[in-house]
């Protein structure tokens, strides 16, 4: 690698200033940047000194204007009192200020930051949106269109006032106090002893901060060095070089040729998955040379990569220092503060019925709670699902207390005064002080609970201020927006050597800083550069004429922190995924794109690599799920056999080994879940107890017309009961639930119509038909010698009739049905039915095969599903060929082709996932 330009500016100093260093003030675009200039000035000197002050900018004009900045919070709370000065009894709440006072604090910035005559600026402003409201005064405005306008206009006083606030009360914005240090004589408010300054490796300025450093220059008391590279200041059309073509015109620069002569390895490594990424970061970090990691840089793009990039970490012998913060807001006691708010919302009517139960089960499911809760958690839902509660009352979290010790902790959290800001707050800061005894040993989640009681209780001093005392609901939107805005912009910070070892970093972090191998995780376009999209109350063509930033701005400062990052690296790898945490198509970044088609047209010297990155077949056959066949699992399956195996539990087996093995083998249950809106499964049982109901009370007779059509007229009350009893107390008056139901009575309504139609056809015809049983139990032994314990089957047949000296067998399915689903050609026959894909064709064939075991001669025996979806299509029967029946052969082939799948199921190797089900309910694959 050349020298880095930090060395470069250090032996300058040395040069210029070797007697008088600690006169020095420098000023840096990063802290980071000060330690590594620091210690570039202790290596080419090789003895103590008194070194140089060194800051940031917004640090050196604090220091210069002897006047402290305000946060982002404070200014905001400050926009808003002074919003409600000048509105009066009309201020929105703060909830509603915020969405458009924070858009409109960076605005006020802007103005001070680019010199820009506010009157003016407001006028034109006023005078624009006047025309876009179509007026010139020529018709009488509508009442939105002058509220519109009223808000424009208000937009200058509160500029003003808001400037004068922050001047009386001396809370001052960085903007502001660049604008006022730029009307001054900076010069003179140096200290006697500062002899000189020098500003290093700065990026894009604002006009206030171009006229501070103009100024000192102009009293010769500052030097500027720019760190730029050919490549991007002497292309026109590059916009990394930009703002450096503007300022290097009359300013010092440290100039390179870096991209043109320094030959570099440009790697980008696609890879499926954002986490895929970190395990392919981790394999790239084990390969670096270890006398080399101090000039190794990680770069995160995405902040959400840190955790799992410090997971997959492999063992290193050196030290590794994370320079990045952790984002506050991914972090799991950010997510149970947040939960704890949702759950006093008073946002909807619905929440008058009590807590929604979604809500409280989200709560009581927070990680950070499991210490807490550990078991009851899941005892509570399970409770939840058997009694079917949509919105808990106080009652219910009371008898919830009684029935679970641990959860009597946990009473503060549920009461009724939480839906006042000030309890919240007291409520939340005990319950972070509880966590924080339950964590001690878990350092990172420590210092989360602290930093977050810190935040708190910055919240609880200021939270006063922002209360309009409209209602409680207001005030909780309120605490809400104001907890986002500062817990949500904050970082848990790690603690390391910044000058040894390896360093990960994100990119602001890497300001005038050169690395020889930069590794660059995230390099997606939409986290490199990510949303780089200008939020602005003021439109950007007055932008554009005011020389107020505009996106531009901020994608040349961008493109030049990357560009400049890259040009001394002799090295360079982006990882980039194809899809996204939550399954979208992405993109590579526009920079890898732009390095393809650029460097190959001006220089030769670079090599271009694109590998597509993936796990290897043996990987993927490490963690694809693959269960073996033993004695236990051998032994479920004998048991299953002698019991009776069911339609459902072969074709389970037939569609996927692996969820069989969960659901038979290991007997899983489905997850307990709240039934909130009906299920598929609640409405088969409805409709089918409705049927069964009915047709019971006529075993050995059929119902007459008259009868069928007083069935009709009640089957409204009898569908409501039936629901009831298998749904509960859910209702059924509204919403998706009412319209279940209404389907429901049509289908049974159009059921009821066709069995009309079939009765009025046999008497027609001379035939007679009745019920033979209802909810017919059947079971048949197989006969075979090849395995050593008996196979049953057996099922369970919604309806048996004996028409005219048929048997036909009933099965009703709310699905529907097509008629190849029950059709079978004699020439494939038995042969493929047992491939998986003829489930409701195997149901049948149980049947038939089952009544034939009674007695009763194939020829004379009929399986049919009838679909209350697809009325239309009647008794869809078992057709082999042309025959609405399985013949003596038929079933014989069929027996065969159970004692085959038997012994399949004991020679089974493993249970693993089949390719082809897309439909599993416990391997979800």
């Amino acid at each position: 690698m050349t020298t880095p330009f930090l060395k470069q500016v250090a032996a300058d100093l040395i040069a210029k200033h070797n007697d008088d260093l600690a006169d020095l003030w420098i000023v840096v675009p990063g802290k980071r940047a000060g330690l590594f200039l620091r210690k570039y000035l202790a290596e080419a000197l090789g003895k103590p000194i008194f070194a140089p002050q060194i800051f940031t900018l917004p640090d050196f004009v604090s220091k210069l204007s002897d006047k402290a900045t305000s946060t982002k919070l404070d200014l905001l709370l400050e926009l808003y009192s002074t919003y409600k000065n000048i509105k009066g009894d009309e201020a929105e709440s703060f909830d509603v200020f915020s969405k458009w006072g924070t858009t409109a604090l960076q605005d006020f910035s802007d103005i001070e930051q680019s010199l820009v005559s506010p009157n003016t600026l407001f006028k034109d402003l006023r005078d624009i949106k006047e025309i876009e409201n179509w007026s010139f005064h020529q018709q009488e405005l509508s009442d939105s269109q002058k509220q519109y306008l009223d808000f424009w206009n208000q937009l200058g006083p509160l500029y003003q006032e808001f400037r004068e606030l922050q001047l009386n009360k001396g809370k001052y914005s960085y903007a502001l106090l660049c604008n006022e240090l730029a009307k001054a004589t900076p010069a003179s408010l140096l200290p006697e002893n500062v002899k000189h300054l020098w500003f290093v490796g700065l990026s894009n300025l604002s006009k206030a901060e171009q006229r501070i450093i103009g100024k000192l220059r102009e009293a010769d008391k500052a030097n500027v060095r720019w760190d730029v590279d050919d490549y991007y200041l002497l292309n026109d059309k590059h916009e990394a070089g930009s703002f450096l073509r503007h300022h290097t015109r009359t300013q010092d620069h440290v100039n390179h040729n870096g991209w043109m002569e320094t030959p570099k390895v440009i790697t980008s490594y696609e890879t499926t998955t954002p986490y895929s990424q970190a395990l392919l970061a981790g394999e790239l970090i084990g390969k670096i040379d270890i006398s080399k990691a101090e000039q190794t840089a990680v770069i995160i793009a995405d902040s959400a990569l840190l955790i799992p990039l410090i997971k997959n970490l492999p063992q290193l012998d050196c030290k590794v220092n994370i320079a990045m913060g952790y984002p506050l807001k991914q972090t799991a006691i950010l997510r149970l503060l947040k939960s704890f708010l949702h759950l006093h919302s008073m946002n909807n009517e619905k929440a008058k019925r009590g807590i929604y139960y979604k809500i409280f089960l989200q709560f009581l499911e927070q990680e950070s709670l499991s210490v807490y809760l550990k078991e009851e958690t899941q005892s509570i839902r399970s409770l939840l699902a058997s009694q079917k509660k949509i919105y808990l009352r106080p009652s219910d979290i009371h008898q919830f207390q009684m029935d679970h010790p641990l959860f009597q902790k946990l009473e503060y959290i549920f009461e009724g005064t939480n839906k006042k800001p000030g309890h919240w707050l007291k409520s939340a800061l005990r319950l972070l002080d509880e966590l924080y005894q339950l964590e001690i040993g878990n350092d990172f989640e420590l210092e989360c609970i602290l930093r977050a009681q810190e935040l708190l209780s910055e919240v609880i001093a200021i939270f006063s201020e922002t209360s309009t005392g409209d209602s409680d609901a207001d005030d909780m939107k309120s605490l809400s927006t104001m907890i986002n805005q500062l817990l949500g912009n904050e970082s848990i910070t790690f603690t390391g050597e910044p000058l040894e070892g390896l360093q990960i970093l994100n990119m602001v972090e890497t300001r005038a800083i050169d690395f020889e191998h930069v590794i660059i995780i995230g390099a997606n376009e939409d986290q490199l550069p990510g949303n780089l999209s200008d939020n602005s109350l003021i439109p950007y063509d007055v932008r554009y004429l005011y020389e107020m930033p505009i996106i531009a701005d901020k994608e040349s400062t961008y493109a030049y922190t990357l560009y400049r990052l890259l040009q001394r690296a002799s090295k360079v790898d982006f990882l980039y995924s194809s899809i996204t945490s939550d399954f979208k198509g992405t993109e590579q970044s526009r920079y890898i794109t732009q390095l393809e088609i650029e460097l190959p047209q001006y220089s030769d010297k670079h090599e271009l690599i694109h590998i597509k990155s993936s796990l290897s077949i043996n990987d993927v056959g490490e963690n694809v799920m693959r269960i073996p066949n033993d004695d236990y699992a051998k032994k479920r399956v004998q048991e299953l056999w002698e019991s009776g195996i069911s339609p459902s539990a072969l074709n389970k087996f037939l569609t996927c080994p692996l969820d069989f093995y969960y659901r038979y083998i290991l007997g899983l249950g489905e997850e307990e879940e709240v039934e909130e809106y009906i299920s598929a499964a609640t409405f088969g049982s409805a409709v089918h107890d409705v049927l069964e109901n009915f047709f019971v009370e006529y075993v050995d007779s059929f119902p007459t017309k008259a009868e069928l059509l007083q069935f009709r007229e009640s089957l409204g009350p009898l569908l409501e009961k039936a629901f009831h009893r298998h749904y509960g107390i859910g209702d059924l008056d509204y919403g998706e639930n009412y319209l279940q139901y209404s389907l429901a009575l049509k289908m049974l309504e159009k059921a009821v119509d066709f069995e009309i139609s079939q009765l009025e056809e046999r008497e027609k015809e001379g035939r007679w038909c009745k019920i033979a049983s209802i909810e017919s139990f059947l079971k048949a032994e197989i006969p075979n010698g090849e395995i050593p314990f008996p196979l049953n089957i057996k099922g369970k047949a919604d309806r048996i009739d004996d028409e005219s000296g048929t048997i036909r067998i009933i099965d009703y399915k709310t699905g529907a049905v097509s008629d190849s689903d029950v059709k079978i050609k004699s020439d494939k026959a038995f042969e493929n039915i047992f491939d998986g894909s003829n489930s409701k064709a195997i149901q049948l064939l149980f049947y038939s095969y089952m009544k034939s075991k009674e007695g009763i001669a194939p020829e004379h025996i009929q399986s049919a599903l009838f679909s209350l979806k697809n009325h239309s299509s009647g008794w869809q029967h078992l057709t082999v060929d042309d025959r609405t029946y399985a013949s003596t052969d038929d079933l014989v082939l069929f027996e065969q082709q159970l004692v085959a799948t038997a012994k399949k199921m004991l020679a089974l190797s493993v249970f693993e996932h089949a390719s082809s089900s897309k439909h599993c309910e416990y391997c979800n694959r």
